[in-house]
């Protein structure tokens, strides 16, 4: 479940960009983590490639944390992570070409550059 070529887009600040292929793969060390590269924040001089890591758990997708170490104020960053219980349910049955799954995740954890908010991105099977 959840592994081969799909579309990802970003619908909220452009995390991630818009209509890019990725490669989902099973974690060779965690069997219920799914892991892709991707730009993160694209288009904006700081950008660069990341671990994507989705947890697989009692059908909720769990984004692990994401820190490229750019600050707004200095102090903490700008990281993003797990929605926690605003985090986007999954169906095991439902997997096929054209299925978009939805990932939701919270915006700038430590709220370094704004108030913390929950985004999403969109995976779609091709």
């Amino acid at each position: 479940y959840l592994v081969g070529d799909y579309i990802l887009t970003d619908n909220g600040n452009g995390n991630f960009g818009q209509n890019v292929p990725v490669t989902i793969s099973v974690d060779p060390d965690e069997a219920t983590n799914r892991t892709f590269v991707a730009e993160f924040l694209p288009g904006t001089g700081v950008a660069r490639d990341v671990d994507v890591v989705l947890t697989l758990g009692c059908n909720f997708f769990n984004l692990g944390t994401i820190d490229i170490n750019v600050t707004c104020t200095q102090v903490t960053g700008y990281v993003i992570g797990s929605a926690g219980a605003s985090n986007s349910m999954y169906d095991l049955d439902n997997d096929s070409v054209g299925t978009v799954h939805t990932v939701n995740y919270l915006e700038d954890l430590e709220a370094d550059c704004g108030p913390t908010v929950v985004q999403n991105f969109t995976l779609t099977k091709i």
